[in-house]
This record gives C-alpha cells, sequence and structure tokens, in this order.
C-alpha cells in the first residue's frame, strides 16, 4: 500500500505545476520521477533567492522612515509647550534690589519679571500669573523656535495690556469728534470726568490719568476707587483713547485739523477721512492752501472737486518723490546740469500743492548748482588739457613697457573724466589701467622665470 500511494506525494513536494500535466502520460512519468526528485532542490535553492529579494524591498523602507525623523525632531520641543500648566502652578518669587522690587514668575519655558517700586500687591501677583501662562500658550511654536527674532513676540503688548492693565499708564486722547462723545451713554461721574479730561487737554491735546486721578479727587473729594472705576469704564466705551507715546504728536496733529475741516460742508465721512491724510503729509503752508481752495469750490459738486484735488497732490508727491531719488543719482556722478534740471521741476511740483517755502529752497540750491556749473565751463577746457596729457604719456609708458606708470596715468586719466562729467570714458579708462596692471603682474612673472 505505502509504494502505491508515494507518488501521490510527489507534486507537494515542492511548486511542480507543469509536471502535474504531463500526468497523462503515466508510464515515462514514473520513469523519470527519480530524475525529478533530483531537480527538486535547484528548485528549492531558486526559492532563497525569491527571499533574498524581498530583503531589498525592505531596505528601500527604511529611507521613507529616515525621513520621519526631522519631523520627529521637531516634535519634542512641542511636547513641552503642550504640558499646560496652570496660573496656579507657576511658581513666583520676589526679592530687593537696590531701590526695587524685582518679581519672578517660572514657568516651564519662560521667565516674567516685573520691576516694581513698592512690594507687589495681590492683584498684581494675579495679573504675573494670568500673563505668564497665557504668554506661553500663546507664544508655544515661537518659543520651541526661538533663536533670538524678538519681533515674534510684538503681539504679546496686547496680552501685557490686558493682563496689566497699561492704558492707564498711557497718554490718553478723546475721540475725534464731540459727536461721538456724546452719543456715549455716560452716568453722573463719568459725566464728571470727562468734562475734567476736556479742560487738561484743551492745551496739550491729550493728558494722564494720573493727572485726572488728583485733580477729581481734590475738586470733587471723591474715593479713589470710585475714580478709577469710572476709569475702566470710560475705557471700555471708548471715551478714553490710550495712546502710545511716539503716536501722541500725530494724534494730537489729527485733532487740530479736525477742528479745522469740521466747517466745510458738502463732504461725506469717507472724503473727511481722505482729507485728513492728505493734511497730516502735507505742511503747514500747504494745508492752509488746501483749505482755502476747497472753501472756494461750489458746496454742490465740492465732494468731487475735492477727490480730485486730492488725487492729483497724491500724484504729484510720488513724482516729486521719484524726482528725488534722480538728484541724489546724479550727485553722486557729479551731473550737476542734470541736477539743476532736476530742481527747476521739483520746485514747479512744489508750487502746484502750495509748498512755497519748499519751491524756494529748492530754487536757492539750484542756483548755487549753476554757480558750480558756471565755474565747471572755466575748468573743464583745462581738465581736458591735463586728460590728454596723462593718455599721451600713458601711451609712451605702455610702448617702452613700463606697464605701472601706463596704469597710473589711465587712473589719472579717469579721475579728471568723473570731474568733467565724462562717465563712459572714465570707465574705458579705468579697463585700460587693469589691462595694463595685468601686463605688469605678466612681465614681473616672466623675469623670475629667466
Amino acid at each position: 500500500m505505502h509504494d502505491e500511494h508515494e507518488p501521490e506525494f510527489v507534486p507537494f513536494s515542492a511548486p511542480v505545476v507543469p509536471q502535474e500535466k504531463k500526468k497523462k502520460k503515466e508510464p515515462p512519468k514514473k520513469e523519470k520521477e527519480p530524475p525529478k526528485k533530483e531537480k527538486k532542490p535547484p528548485k528549492k535553492e531558486k526559492e532563497p533567492p525569491k527571499k533574498e529579494k524581498e530583503p531589498p524591498k525592505k531596505e528601500k523602507e527604511p529611507p521613507k522612515k529616515e525621513k520621519e525623523p526631522p519631523k520627529k525632531e521637531k516634535e519634542p520641543p512641542k511636547e513641552k509647550p503642550l504640558k499646560t500648566i496652570t496660573a496656579e502652578e507657576i511658581k513666583t518669587f520676589t526679592w530687593q534690589m537696590e531701590r526695587f522690587q524685582i518679581m519672578l514668575a517660572d514657568s516651564n519655558n519662560v521667565l516674567v519679571a516685573l520691576m516694581l517700586d513698592s512690594a507687589p500687591s495681590d492683584p498684581i501677583k494675579e495679573a504675573l500669573l494670568k500673563f505668564t501662562s497665557q504668554f506661553e500658550a500663546k507664544f508655544k511654536t515661537e518659543i520651541e523656535g526661538f533663536r533670538g527674532n524678538v519681533s515674534w513676540f510684538r503681539p504679546g503688548t496686547e496680552l501685557a495690556d490686558e493682563s496689566f492693565n497699561m492704558f492707564l499708564m498711557r497718554p490718553q486722547c478723546l475721540p475725534l469728534t464731540e459727536e461721538e462723545l456724546k452719543s456715549v451713554s455716560l452716568t453722573e461721574t463719568e459725566a464728571k470726568v470727562v468734562k475734567v479730561a476736556q479742560e487738561i487737554c484743551a492745551d496739550t491735546g491729550y493728558f494722564f490719568l494720573a493727572t485726572l486721578l488728583d485733580e477729581m479727587i481734590t475738586r470733587y473729594k471723591m474715593p479713589r476707587e470710585k475714580v478709577l472705576k469710572s476709569f475702566f469704564n470710560l475705557h471700555r466705551k471708548k471715551s478714553f483713547i490710550p495712546v502710545h507715546i511716539e503716536e501722541v504728536g500725530k494724534e494730537v496733529e489729527k485733532r487740530k485739523l479736525w477742528r479745522q475741516i469740521s466747517v466745510i460742508d458738502g463732504l461725506a465721512q469717507e472724503e473727511y477721512d481722505f482729507l485728513m491724510e492728505d493734511l497730516l503729509a502735507s505742511n503747514e503752508e500747504s494745508r492752509n492752501s488746501l483749505i482755502a481752495s476747497i472753501l472756494e469750490f461750489k458746496k454742490k459738486d465740492r465732494g468731487t472737486r475735492v477727490r480730485e484735488e486730492l488725487t492729483k497732490r497724491k500724484r504729484v508727491r510720488k513724482e516729486r518723490d521719484e524726482w528725488f531719488k534722480q538728484v541724489d543719482e546724479y550727485l553722486r556722478l557729479s551731473d550737476f546740469t542734470e541736477v539743476v534740471k532736476v530742481f527747476d521741476y521739483i520746485t514747479q511740483l512744489s508750487m502746484e500743492i502750495g509748498e512755497i517755502s519748499v519751491a524756494q529752497a529748492l530754487t536757492e540750491k539750484a542756483q548755487v548748482y549753476r554757480q558750480e556749473l558756471n565755474q565747471m565751463a572755466q575748468r573743464v577746457p583745462v581738465l581736458r588739457s591735463q586728460r590728454n596729457e596723462a593718455l599721451n604719456q600713458a601711451e609712451l609708458f605702455e610702448l617702452s613697457g613700463n606697464y605701472e606708470d601706463a596704469a597710473k596715468q589711465f587712473d589719472y586719466a579717469a579721475s579728471l573724466s568723473v570731474e568733467i562729467g565724462d562717465i563712459d570714458k572714465a570707465k574705458d579708462f579705468i579697463g585700460q589701467a587693469q589691462r595694463l596692471m595685468s601686463l605688469a603682474e605678466l612681465a614681473k612673472l616672466r623675469e623670475r622665470l629667466k
């Protein structure tokens, strides 16, 4: 029984599917079976290569995994800020340094310090903890990649304003128009505070809350807390507008100009804004000239005429700025003829927008350059003669093989050309000087090789 079933196991010993189809010729198959069994080992030997080809596929996969490490390298820093920390968990330290009290908040990734002139109160401590926690959460990405660029954290000013009520220390302005102020619903106390603020800023255009606080306490005997509460309410209602110190001048100027243009009828709010923008960019005489012109426009088409005039003034300013850049270039080249022409044109443009003093100053400058041109007209023949002599000397030196002295003469000719205004020739002579210096180096090399 064993011998009869033994051939049936042969097909299962290796993948010999093609041989199964040849079973129709049974007598020959049984005789050739032993060789088939001998050929099985080679077939099994061919299988390992298949397995050997698989590792390269697995070896190609690591590069894909190797591209991931950069992402993983960036991820660990992100994990630190992601570990949230509450304000209660932030450690604080306080110590005396000379005449100041220093309060430090130590969080996971940032240290925030306050320099105070007295011991920190509980509200100050709470504000510091709040700011530190919010700052770390808001700028976690910037903190991870920080390499010294502090401009990334400028938006943090808003957090500081909110946490520490920085508006209390800044200069304050009232709304631009009286109508804006009247449109706000005020309590009796707030109305008194606004009235005193108007008196204080009547001359300067701005005021400080510390000054206003002292005045309210002195004049009305109001409790300090009540006045401070009104400050917060007026700030929230935008009746008091805090201004950064560098912007105070502009805001004060804007309110003075508004008093001038608010009496002009027939303009839409957008046209008032457009007019304000132009006036802030103009000097005093140009402003007066523009306002006088606007008042002469007929009321029915005043808005259209104002738009046309302001568009023209904007174009003139832009064109004038471009010509001023040309002046700098011509002065660098000592081309006084073109300088005078440009100054004359800029003078005309300045007159168009009413800047008379600017036009006069430009006329005086142009006159200086005209005098320079007259002097140059007398000097040019002398300079050209000196240049020709230098070129002749350069030619003689070159013919005699004295390349260095020839190069010096070409450099001198180039400098004379610049003074004359022949820039193209100056460039050509500099090129000649460089060529001769190369020949001089080559001549020295030949001497060393002899």
